[in-house]
């Protein structure tokens, strides 16, 4: 009888937890790429390209501050007040030292990326490093207790401050600062807020043995951070470098809606699926299951989204911002693409992760970051194009590794995998055809505008058919979160009144 409560207890704290990161990552999601695609259409390319720059050059401070020390909160079967104090005064100090070593950087940052004003901007952007800081052990602590609604709360309330401010600054033609104010206002808000709702207060207290025993469970993870740095932010560093700001803001532009798109889909998995795993990895049925049942869902919600935005590109970029943005579409059609790869890399990180083998998700963020490096002085005499291709080759170049360590930990093979993705691949390839065949004629006899409406419709018309047909798990598994997401939303309203 425990076993059966504690498994059902398990399944409802995931599906509940699940579905408020859902409605975080929509709300957060949406409001930051509204506001996104209102900047981008009045602060134009070299703007979000100087603001690239920025971002570039604050990121390894976000990693070396990021979730490699705080992931062992989650994940600790004995966790005591001293390990959340210890991190906490840990990370304030930390800070506060990231924010005075960037503001003395500053000045060579700018004259390596050949921008006068960069300095400034560096220097008064910095401060976000110290809030998001501050925000990381309330943070993990209320992902602990699978209080999402929480966190999803905070990270939504963030991202509308943080849009309002940048909204107006841009409004009232302050360029590229209205952007820096949006990422400090956001970070601001979402530190102070996450501080409220854990309902926790960090004592006096500071102990190298916990410090200790929290780099033993985080080490792999920062390195892992690390490398995402390089990830992430070289290719933007080169691009930006050689090609320019206007080039690196495409670039930026196509990556933005990208990862935007796969947030929105796979944030649930992202939020919920590590604090799951951590509790049944003794169970390594209930882990097997659990993988091959989250990648179905999720393939199924990302193939289909990141396959509709590579088909109405098109029409979708300059409707949405200006014909001056017109150059992104083949980015991002091309970064789409590895949309498919990061369906399963979402389950790979927090299955390997959950598990307490952190080291071999390193091991595989490692092969992927040196192969895309290669590539990417390879094509970069491409520009943002072949920096696109650069990622998109080495992801799945990359991906057999990933396979091969999950199958080492989970017992799960490399086609028991990929096999809960096929359906979901089969129906999108529908959909694409039938979107293909359908373009030219609506391209050429309605407004841009009603195309895309009309393409949109039939393209989710012809997924779900398809589906229908050849995948009803799928089909009934997203009819189940819909029905969740419903449900709470209606259980939120009846509390309201």
């Amino acid at each position: 009888m425990s076993d059966s409560g504690e498994s059902f207890n398990l399944r409802d704290q995931s599906i509940h937890g699940g579905a408020w990161a859902a409605i975080g990552a929509a709300g957060s999601s949406l409001a930051g790429l509204l506001s996104f695609l209102l900047l981008s259409r009045v602060l134009g390319p070299e703007v979000y390209g100087k603001m690239a720059m920025v971002e570039a050059s604050l990121a390894l401070g976000q990693k070396l501050m990021s979730s490699g020390l705080s992931e062992p909160l989650i994940q600790m079967r004995r966790l005591e007040a001293e390990h959340s104090d210890t991190l906490f005064w840990t990370l304030q100090a930390g800070g506060l030292a990231m924010v005075a070593v960037m503001i003395g950087l500053s000045g060579a940052i700018g004259r390596f990326f050949l921008q006068d004003d960069l300095p400034q901007l560096v220097a008064a952007t910095s401060v976000v490093l110290y809030f998001q800081a501050s925000g990381l052990v309330p943070g993990a602590l209320l992902a602990r207790r699978f209080h999402f609604s929480e966190t999803a709360q905070a990270n939504i309330w963030a991202e509308l401050a943080g849009s309002c401010a940048g909204i107006a600054g841009a409004l009232s033609g302050c360029g590229v600062w209205s952007l820096a104010a949006q990422r400090i206002v956001a970070a601001a808000v979402n530190a102070a807020m996450l501080l409220r709702k854990a309902a926790w207060r960090p004592g006096l207290h500071w102990s190298a043995r916990s410090l200790d025993d929290l780099w033993r469970f985080g080490a792999s993870r920062g390195l892992e951070g690390m490398l995402g740095f390089v990830d992430q932010q070289v290719p933007r560093i080169l691009l930006g470098r050689v090609a320019g700001a206007a080039e690196l803001g495409h670039f930026v532009f196509a990556r933005r809606i990208v990862e935007n798109t796969v947030t929105l889909l796979s944030s649930p998995i992202k939020t919920t699926a590590l604090s799951a795993f951590a509790v049944i990895q003794t169970d390594l049925d209930r882990v097997r299951r659990t993988y091959t049942q989250g990648v179905a869902l999720t393939t199924s919600a990302v193939f289909p989204a990141c396959a509709g935005i590579a088909l109405t590109a098109p029409v979708l970029v300059p409707l949405m911002v200006g014909e001056a943005w017109t150059p992104s579409v083949l980015l991002l059609q091309l970064l789409v693409l590895a949309s498919i790869r990061q369906s399963y890399h979402v389950w790979n990180a927090a299955v390997l992760r959950g598990l307490g083998r952190p080291q071999l998700l390193l091991l595989a963020s490692v092969v992927r970051t040196t192969v895309i490096l290669a590539l990417i002085v390879f094509l970069l005499r491409w520009g943002s194009v072949g920096t696109c291709l650069a990622i998109l080759t080495g992801s799945y170049l990359s991906w057999p590794v990933a396979i091969g360590l999950v199958r080492q930990v989970t017992g799960i093979g490399a086609l028991a995998q990929l096999r809960p993705g096929a359906i979901p691949l089969l129906a999108t390839l529908i959909m694409a055809v039938v979107v293909s065949l359908l373009r030219g004629p609506a391209g050429a006899g309605l407004t841009p505008a009603a195309a895309l409406a009309v393409l949109t419709l039939t393209g989710i018309t012809a997924y779900l058919a398809a589906l229908a047909c050849f995948g009803r798990a799928q089909l009934a598994s997203l009819a189940s979160l819909a029905r969740t997401l419903g449900q709470m939303a209606k259980r939120a309203d009846g509390s309201k009144t």
